[in-house]
């Protein structure tokens, strides 16, 4: 069931126009390669989407050099399960994958990179891609190596980082679509669920909530309201007291200086742990970085 939903969820994304929109224009802004990984790991680069660079394109045109990339793929998405994360495959590019989440569920990556941090000709990053191959057997023509090496698009540190930084607010704002799409096909939810989110809203920040008394208050028992709850919504019953009480600690963090202690509390959560471990399965973050961020990010706008 779990694996049903993130799937889902990768396809209504991928159905977004307005998602992507947003990251076609991203790419473009950030002048790299831009790309989706479903939470199977399979890429998907929908229409219009910037085509592999050269190098790319060529060791994916032989199923012995695509396998290599395919590897290098699957272990970026393997250290991206808390974050964002990058490695530099064996042509010398770097590949960069940031969780796509709604909740604690991942349900796809935004792929970034297919660029260089150094010139890939250089002999120890162009010996290291021909040895890579070698290892496995695969035989190129080196004239045809240096040519695709030379054509690479090289990104420094500084810049990538910006541009990671970058991408790791866009994947945010793309899980904000999706989980938008999810409220809008709330309409068609059976009535005691909707109801047991209304009760929800009400409740959840002043003091537990506690499924048996939401379960009673719609007629049914908490088995049914739990099973009905997440095969209607996607999410759990719990977790969706959490994400009630996430957004409203977002709302609070971004809008003033009070402590983190008061705004967990104020936002109905009833220790410090819980706060900050639900915090961060919503939002990929700790309390104290949303809100420099927010700030840094309201900075950049005004001025």
């Amino acid at each position: 069931m779990a694996q049903t939903l993130r799937n889902a969820m990768a396809e209504r994304l991928l159905r977004s126009e307005r998602a992507l929109a947003f990251v076609r224009d991203l790419s473009a802004a950030c002048g790299v390669p831009m790309r989706f990984a479903d939470p199977l790991g399979r890429e998907r680069r929908p229409p219009g989407f910037a085509a592999d660079p050269p190098v790319c394109a060529w060791m994916r045109k032989d199923r012995g050099r695509a396998h290599l990339c395919t590897e290098a793929v699957n272990s970026v998405l393997a250290m991206a399960s808390d974050g964002a994360a990058c490695l530099r495959c064996p042509m010398g590019l770097r590949e960069a994958a940031v969780p796509l989440r709604i909740g604690p569920r991942i349900f796809g990556y935004l792929l970034v990179g297919q660029a260089a941090d150094a010139p890939p000709d250089r002999p120890t990053r162009f010996n290291a891609w021909r040895h890579a191959l070698e290892r496995r057997g695969l035989e190129a023509d080196r004239g045809t190596m240096l040519a695709l090496a030379r054509e690479a698009q090289v990104v420094d540190d500084a810049r990538f980082t910006a541009i990671l930084r970058t991408a790791e607010w866009g994947a945010r704002h793309l899980s904000a679509i999706v989980g938008e799409g999810l409220r809008e096909e709330t309409r068609s939810l059976p009535g005691a669920v909707e109801k047991a989110r209304r009760i929800i809203r009400a409740e959840a920040l002043s003091g537990p909530v506690k499924l048996p008394s939401v379960a009673a208050a719609v007629g049914l028992t908490p088995q049914h309201l739990s099973t009905l709850f997440h095969r209607s919504t996607g999410i759990r019953f719990t977790e969706y007291i959490s994400r009630v009480r996430v957004e409203e600690a977002c709302r609070r963090l971004a809008g003033s200086d009070a402590p983190v202690t008061e705004t967990a509390f104020a936002a109905g959560f009833q220790s410090l742990s819980r706060f900050n471990r639900a915090f961060r399965a919503v939002t990929g973050m700790n309390p104290r970085e949303y809100r420099a961020r927010h700030a840094a990010n309201s900075g950049d706008l005004s001025t």
